[in-house]
Order: structure tokens, then C-alpha cells, then sequence
């Protein structure tokens, strides 16, 4: 896979963070891993460095952030992906 995109939950937060972003880390075919939360307002969007084994992790946290995947041409404003969610202040 390119993109590896996850839903996490307070159960599943230290295997996500931990483990599974390891094992994604090192698949060289992953361009981005996204982490969205389930409970909160928060995205974190891992992407390679072009060319290089680091990787630059980007947090999302506020309605007008973006969530984008530039190689797909995807774009995604928080409060869109969170709308009817609760969890936007109204």
C-alpha cells in the first residue's frame, strides 16, 4: 500500500502509536500513515521524506487544518471530517 489511513480509539492508541506505525515505518511502499482520532479533534499525518528513510509527522488539530494526501489530489478540512461527530464546538 501507498496510504495507510486509521481510526483510533483509547483502546487501540498505544498499538497504533507504537507498534503498527513501526511496522508502517519500514514498509518502503508507504508514502503517508494518517492517524485520525476518534475522541478528540486531532490528526497526526506521517509522510516520508521525499528520497530519505525519515519520515515528518504533521498535527492537525483545529476545524480549518487540512488533512492532504498531495499525490492523490485529496484535501480535507477537519470540520469536514468530523462534522456530525460531536466533537466540533458549535
Amino acid at each position: 500500500p501507498r496510504f495507510v489511513v486509521e481510526i483510533t480509539s483509547p483502546e487501540t492508541q498505544r498499538t497504533d502509536s507504537i507498534e503498527k506505525a513501526a511496522a508502517y515505518f519500514e514498509t518502503p511502499s508507504i508514502e503517508s500513515y494518517v492517524q485520525v482520532s476518534q475522541t478528540a479533534l486531532a490528526v497526526a499525518v506521517h509522510r516520508r521524506d521525499a528520497g530519505q528513510p525519515t519520515w515528518i509527522t504533521e498535527r492537525l488539530v483545529q476545524p480549518a487544518d487540512e488533512l492532504r494526501l498531495d499525490s492523490l489530489g485529496f484535501s480535507l478540512a477537519l470540520a469536514r471530517l468530523y462534522r456530525r461527530t460531536g466533537l466540533l464546538a458549535e
